[in-house]
């Protein structure tokens, strides 16, 4: 008895469900986000001694940003 019942579940187990087919989806790219406004920084900059106008084309580093590095030095 144990023999055919294992003998069952393995077919069982081979046997493919019946699903439905798969639906026809269409997925977009997402497209990364660019900001407007600030060029894009090209070469080296010396934070030690860049000014505030050019600390502030770094990303992530805005006005406040860079005027507390410039008054920390």
């Amino acid at each position: 008895m144990p023999l055919v019942l294992l003998a069952a579940l393995l077919c069982a187990a081979t046997e493919p469900l019946a699903l439905p087919p798969p639906a026809q989806t269409v997925e977009r790219a997402a497209k990364p986000r660019k900001r407007p406004g600030k060029p894009a920084m090209t070469g080296v900059l010396n934070v030690n001694r860049a000014t505030e106008a050019e600390l502030r084309l770094l990303p992530g580093i805005g006005k406040r940003r860079a005027q507390l590095i410039v008054e920390r030095r």
